[in-house]
């Protein structure tokens, strides 16, 4: 799977199987991951009700297994299935909130005390996600010095 950036977007993308990294690429060709993508998630929702282009791109991080829907087969399905259209605004707002509290993460704390967040988040998703998980805090064997 890979989308490239300002193609037209009409479609939404469902992982099956495997993951999928989505990011961007700043002017320089530096990487911004976005999210990475496993069974369930999806991309592309954005285009489902508003004509729009690719503002990232997306790259198979293993095997992976789709299921693609266009614009127009989405909205004959959630007027036929409307639960599915809840789900839809579900995960939307999810995002949302994701995305305010990570704005204001970066305007309100320290890079230490934001990759000592994510390390925390990342652990309460494995040991959600995964059976009989554990997870070994050890220290870094060095101080991290801010650069200016």
């Amino acid at each position: 799977m890979s989308a490239l950036s300002y193609d037209t977007s009409d479609g939404l993308y469902i992982v099956h199987k495997g993951r999928v990294k989505i990011y961007r690429l700043s002017e320089t060709g530096k990487e911004q991951l976005v999210r990475i993508l496993g069974p369930g998630d999806f991309t592309g929702d954005l285009s489902l009700f508003t004509k729009s282009v690719h503002d990232s791109y997306a790259e198979a991080m293993e095997a992976v297994e789709l299921c693609v829907m266009s614009r127009d087969n989405f909205q004959q399905f959630i007027l036929k299935y409307p639960a599915i259209s809840l789900k839809v605004l579900s995960e939307f707002s999810k995002r949302l909130a994701k995305t305010e509290k990570q704005a204001a993460n970066i305007a309100m704390e320290t890079a230490e005390t934001r990759i000592a967040m994510y390390l925390a988040e990342i652990a309460d998703e494995t040991m959600r996600n995964t059976e009989n998980a554990s997870i070994i805090i050890t220290s870094f064997p060095h101080k991290m010095e801010r650069e200016d």
